[in-house]
């Protein structure tokens, strides 16, 4: 027999013993062991179930991945439907945001924000007839051919009371502010009634078949037409004659005072649209064409005339010498109704191609066309100030648009010739505009003088202006011009104080250092030079370019210049040595303006290859090259941060552009000739320059957050049929608050 070792061992325990106590141990390893490998089969049997669910299987708490797909996706949807249902594109847009801070979001909300339609009233049962938003324009009334009444809050669009107060269609109404609401029937009855109170008064002096009727802005007169053709002009507070009778031959078809209510102006099926005076009643022209019109306007002042009959044209008229003088295309439905704005620069359409149509009178061009009604517009009126557009279609829906004025804070008239050039005051205060009429106009941007004027700066250039430039403080401001000078005046006293000579052909352009210590200019002598801004000496000559220099600007810091030329570079040169340190290429024809954000780190070119590139200028790379609508750039500017670049063009338009995701966001109508410059403010503003011979600022300053704005417009969050729509992912919550 072989003895045991009794010699302990490292466990402390003899080996019999040891041996006997492991075993315990070994079968507490296998137990963990087998449910450790159990856990793993179960965690790796549900990962394959989760990769193999059907689409269609709800997933109840996405991911983060999966909440910013989603909200790209209804940033999609909001912008597919925008042009058809505003209000449901703003809650898409809103839902978008409220799911995740993408890209694709946001541009989705400034797109709602910036959506021309106001608001979408659809509460009547029959066809519009009458709009009238009062001569303050702070309500806005409604009737249809059942008789109803509507009157809401014409900038909220919030319903303030309903009426059934005419068996049969209702043919005017006016709701003028701390006045009775006042309505015509085709009965002949008038019905008058305090808003929200009381009983309405109804009387019976008009006869009972009525074809037409009318009310004045101020609502203290009303036209009405009869059955066999006779017009009357009543006063509501004289009831027992007519101020004034005339009519036609047969029935009349439409009837309307002029914006200024000195006119009234009726369209008859005897085929002839006549003009009246309203007060005397003295007929003072007749047109009429081939087709017989059904709907007619006036301008203010009664010089011109539109009417419409059964085809899709609009005609104008010269009401002094009653001639036509343009005829009007476009729709492609029957012209309905007729509205010139209170300025008379603009007339209104609406058609059976359920389209609104607004047209510049003096250019007989069209303007814009408003989309989104879904059946035949029956009724356009404008608002006292011509900034809102009503109208009416056949299924009882009202819509509220902005016109095309409705971005534009200010119209800047004095120039006899093109404006060329636009800069702002660095605080945003002050904009100069100059031009080829060789004076300087500079304006205060946030005065609410009715008859504001700018300080005129009239002698000085030989030769048109070309470009402009504030120093950073303010006080000076910089000219250049074809005479191969450089003006620098004191902005207060409008004097001169230094002319600096040196190029030896037209200057294009100019720009402060950011210290305002020193003024660099480019010229068509294919040079710039830098001055010293306080004493007017050329302290260095940059030489480079092959052809003249386009475009030119100083970084943040003030130590490096970018310039453009016609020989298609980009260049950027080191102010201290002079020198250039980096030359950017792409652009396959002459570039023709140039843009630096004010911290430098993005640079927006503008080509005639039809190009307009965002490049990091620090590593002289494209970032991002807009195409498609770029023909013909004038203009590019981007604004402060760099994240919105506005592209002006021969079109006469400025679009504005998302620069992240490169997407178009609005498009600013109003100027009637080309553009030739663009320039954006501290504050947000916009201003442009035409050859129209005026300058504009456009409100583009946008909500440091839109969402509540968008929210409020949308009338609230998804409903829960919507986003069981286009979110059956996730469960329902409201986005707006």
């Amino acid at each position: 027999m072989v003895p045991q070792d009794k010699t302990p061992n490292e466990g402390g325990l003899p080996l019999a013993d040891q041996v006997t106590a492991r075993r315990p141990a070994r079968r507490r390893r296998r137990a963990v062991v087998a449910v450790g490998t159990s856990l793993a089969l179960l965690a790796l049997i549900g990962a394959v179930i989760i990769i193999n669910l059907p689409a269609g299987t709800p997933e109840k708490t996405p991911g983060v991945a999966d909440t910013r797909a989603l909200s790209r996706r209804l940033a999609a949807e909001s912008r597919k439907i925008a042009g058809t249902d505003i209000r449901l594109a703003r809650r898409l847009a809103a839902t978008a945001w409220h799911l995740a801070h993408t890209d694709e979001a946001r541009v989705s909300l400034l797109r709602a924000y910036l959506q021309p339609e106001r608001t979408v009233l659809p509460s009547h049962t029959g066809a519009v007839i009458d709009l009238d938003f009062g001569d303050d324009g702070s309500l806005l009334a409604s009737v249809d051919e059942s008789g109803t009444v509507h009157v809401w809050n014409a900038s909220s669009g919030e319903p303030r009371e309903t009426y059934v107060d005419h068996i049969g269609p209702a043919l005017a109404v006016s709701a003028p502010p701390g006045r009775l609401l006042y309505t015509v029937g085709a009965d002949g009855t008038e019905r008058e009634r305090f808003p929200y109170s009381g009983s309405p008064v109804t009387r019976t002096r008009f006869p009972r078949r009525l074809s037409a009727a009318a009310v004045s802005s101020d609502g203290r007169v009303v036209a009405i037409a009869r059955k066999d053709g006779l017009v009357q002009v009543w006063s509501r507070e004289h009831t027992i004659y007519p101020v004034a009778a005339f009519g036609h031959e047969k029935s009349v078809t439409d009837l309307d005072f002029s914006p200024d209510d000195v006119y009234v102006v009726t369209a008859s099926k005897d085929g002839t649209a006549r003009l009246w005076h309203t007060a005397s009643g003295t007929l003072l022209a007749v047109v009429g064409g081939r087709t017989k019109p059904t709907a007619v306007a006036a301008d203010p002042g009664g010089s011109l005339l539109a009417t419409a009959g059964d085809g899709r044209t609009v005609h104008l008229w010269d009401a002094r010498f009653e001639r036509r003088i343009a005829t009007l295309k476009g729709h492609t439905g029957r012209v309905t109704d007729l509205a010139f704005s209170p300025d008379g620069e603009h007339l209104a359409t609406g058609g059976d191609d359920r389209t609104v149509r607004i047209w510049n009178v003096r250019l007989r061009k069209l303007v814009t066309t408003l989309k989104g009604h879904r059946k035949p517009v029956r009724r356009v009126v404008f608002d006292p100030d011509g900034h809102l557009l009503a109208t009416g279609d056949a299924d009882g829906t009202v819509r509220v648009w902005d016109t095309l004025t409705g971005y534009t804070l200010k119209k800047l008239t004095g120039q006899n010739r093109p404006v060329r050039t636009v800069g702002f005051k660095p605080d945003g205060t002050r904009l100069a505009i100059a031009g080829d009429d060789r004076t300087i106009h500079i304006w205060d941007v946030h005065s609410d003088e009715l008859f504001e004027k700018p300080d005129v700066i009239r002698k000085g250039h030989a030769e048109r202006i070309t470009d402009v430039a504030f120093s950073p403080d303010g006080k000076h401001l910089a000219t250049g011009s074809e005479d191969r000078t450089i003006r620098i005046w004191d902005v207060y006293s409008r004097k001169a104080t230094a002319t600096l000579k040196g190029h030896t052909k037209p200057v294009r352009t100019l720009a402060y250092s950011p210290d305002g210590k020193r003024l660099a200019t480019g010229s068509e002598d294919r040079t710039i030079r830098i001055w010293d801004a306080s004493s007017g000496k050329s302290i260095a000559t940059l030489t480079g370019h092959a052809r003249r220099v386009t475009g030119l600007s100083f970084n943040a810091d003030g130590s490096r210049i970018v310039s453009s030329g016609d020989d298609r570079t980009i260049r950027v040169w080191d102010v201290s040595s002079g020198r250039p340190v980096a030359t950017l290429t792409g652009h396959t024809e002459r570039v023709t303006d140039l843009s630096l954000s004010a911290d430098g780190t993005r640079l927006a070119t503008a080509g005639d290859d039809d190009t307009v590139r965002i490049w990091d200028p620090a590593a002289g790379r494209t970032l991002r090259t807009f195409t498609g609508r770029t023909k013909g750039v004038t203009g590019i500017a981007l604004n402060r941060n760099g994240s919105l670049l506005a592209i002006a063009g021969t079109d006469d338009r400025v679009r504005l552009w998302d620069v992240p995701t490169g997407e178009l966001l609005t498009t600013l109508i109003g100027h009637t000739g080309r553009i030739t410059d663009v320039a954006f403010s501290v504050d947000g503003h916009l201003a442009t320059s035409s050859e129209d011979r005026t300058v504009r600022l456009w409100h583009v300053r946008f909500p440091p957050d839109p969402f509540p704005q968008v929210c409020k417009m949308a009338y609230g969050s998804l409903s829960k049929q919507e986003w069981a729509r286009y979110l059956p992912e996730i469960p329902y919550r409201k986005a707006c608050p």
